[in-house]
């Protein structure tokens, strides 16, 4: 039996079914590592036990949050970076065969360790969001990444980030999974009940789940929402879920240019998150920059099309004009196009599409792949 270790900022809900699925391995004995104990910004993400996996939790210290531009489009993000002192010392208790670590941070906290392990690193970062770094802040992340021992990319704009960076493997290919159940647990009698409860009584009902932050393009997608066509507005509803620093500025814009068919919904469970997914019709994220996005998987487990940009990593999961279609949120002819296609698109073959393409994705699936692959690594270097 090998013993894997994650090591994780938090324990985020939608990673404990991966757990347990890895944990499933007979010859697998998965301990989980988490720096921090809840995230205000986040409901239901908090530490917690989980069956079947060993967890423990360090407290890390938080670090002020910073700030990160894009140079090209000017949007800004807050980052933070979490510092647990306890980190060596609880790895070499543990005495792993193998450690994932989720960041170089990680990394860095790990650094001069004598190791007896293979570390790997997930990692999610694209060339596109690298444009904020400094050079000195690109050079440590390339420098950190290059300490670990095997690379698990999420998508191939990963691939590609690592490559430019002259890291060219050993890679093993992995991605976000979806516990597609959780997804489809409400029968079409309560989805109509719900439906009724959250006010989607229009054709076609958008769902738009993000931080309300400059870096998600809502506002920029706001912009080209108002030029639809009457039509549009009058058999359109999009329901924003989240919340963040933008909360009074979209408010304000919606209210300024009439838009009653955008409704700001605020944060909501991980579980209401996936009755507003299972109870629209349509799926779309306008971000300027996401690494992977695990929403885009989460509503095609609930059977939506999927609308997203050509800065989200997760794109790849979208096979456009089958189940959903790629803009650039920056080119607002471009979203009002897309907006105007699906207006006249079937919305159930391209539901249907999205049911059949997630299945590949599956939680089962893609942990029994990884656990197949750390088996295979570990059995080699005896």
């Amino acid at each position: 039996m090998i013993k894997v270790v994650y090591v994780v900022p938090i324990i985020a809900p939608y990673a404990i079914p991966r757990y347990q699925e890895l944990a499933k391995n007979k010859d697998i004995e998965v301990h989980v590592i988490a720096e921090r104990d809840t995230n205000a910004e986040r409901a239901g993400w908090h530490f917690q036990n989980i069956e079947g996996v060993k967890t423990y939790l360090l407290q890390g210290k938080i670090t002020k949050s910073f700030e990160i531009k894009n140079r090209k489009d000017g949007y800004k993000m807050q980052k933070s970076r979490v510092f647990s002192t306890e980190l060596r010392k609880k790895i070499k208790e543990i005495e792993p065969d193998v450690v994932l670590a989720c960041n170089s941070t990680q990394l860095m906290l790990l650094l001069g360790q004598k190791r007896t392990y293979k570390l790997g690193v997930v990692v999610e970062d694209t060339l596109r969001a690298a444009e904020g770094r400094s050079t000195v802040d690109a050079f440590i992340k390339k420098m950190m990444l290059k300490t670990a021992d095997f690379y698990l990319p999420f998508s191939d704009d990963a691939v590609a980030f690592l490559e430019a960076n002259g890291i060219k493997g050993p890679f093993i290919r992995s991605t976000w999974s979806m516990d597609v159940d959780f997804f489809r647990d409400l029968s079409q009698a309560e989805i109509e009940k719900k439906k009724i409860e959250y006010g989607m009584i229009k054709k076609c009902n958008y769902v738009l789940v993000a931080g309300l932050i400059p870096r998600k393009g809502i506002l920029q997608f706001l912009e080209a929402w108002k030029e639809m066509k009457i039509e549009f507005q009058r058999d359109s509803d999009l329901f924003i879920l989240g919340d963040g620093i933008l909360k009074n500025d979209i408010c304000r814009y919606t209210i300024e240019n009439g838009l009653k068919n955008v409704k700001l919904v605020g944060n909501k469970s991980y579980e209401e998150v996936s009755h507003y997914l299972q109870c629209g019709d349509v799926f779309v994220l306008p971000t300027l920059e996401d690494l992977c996005s695990l929403s885009v998987l989460e509503a095609m487990a609930a059977k939506k099309p999927v609308l997203t940009t050509v800065y989200n990593g997760a794109r790849q999961f979208v096979e456009e004009g089958r189940n959903g279609y790629i803009f650039d949120t920056l080119n607002k002819p471009e979203v009002i196009k897309v907006l105007e296609t699906m207006y006249q698109t079937d919305l159930e073959s391209m539901s249907a599409a999205s049911e059949e393409i997630v299945e590949n994705y599956s939680t089962k699936k893609v942990m029994e792949n990884l656990a197949q692959e750390l088996l295979k690594m570990c059995s080699a270097e005896q």
